[in-house]
């Protein structure tokens, strides 16, 4: 319910096969998901933590989320701060911290994209 599951279950016509075909390429991709979710996470917990007190590391979290409903490649869902935090939401109003989760989103694409290469020669 939370993620809108209901709005995205297969109704009776067309969409059916599409909703069907978008959840097995999901599925086949959850691997790669979980590696660039993990990089990103890493890169941006590490990144800001080194330039803000206090920031804590909530994990990885899986989950059909309806905002990555049929994408055909790796993908995640970032979620930065909480605006109703106190310390994060006016965090948030300043253009260097949004710079630095930036910088620390884009560490752990660069992360994840080498180790990709890298696992190919291998």
């Amino acid at each position: 319910m939370e993620n809108g599951l209901g709005m995205i279950a297969p109704r009776h016509d067309r969409a059916d096969l599409r909703y069907i075909l978008s959840d097995l390429v999901q599925v086949g991709k959850m691997e790669e998901s979980v590696a660039l979710a993990t990089a990103v996470q890493r890169g941006l917990v590490h990144h800001l933590g080194a330039r803000y007190p206090g920031i804590v590391d909530l994990g990885v979290k899986r989950g059909p989320f309806y905002v990555l409903v049929g994408a055909y490649m790796p993908c995640v869902l970032v979620e930065t701060s909480f605006v109703s935090h106190p310390a994060e939401g006016r965090r948030l109003a300043a253009g260097a911290y949004r710079q630095a989760v930036a910088e620390g989103i884009y560490t752990g694409i660069e992360r994840f994209v080498a180790d990709t290469r890298r696992a190919r020669t291998l």
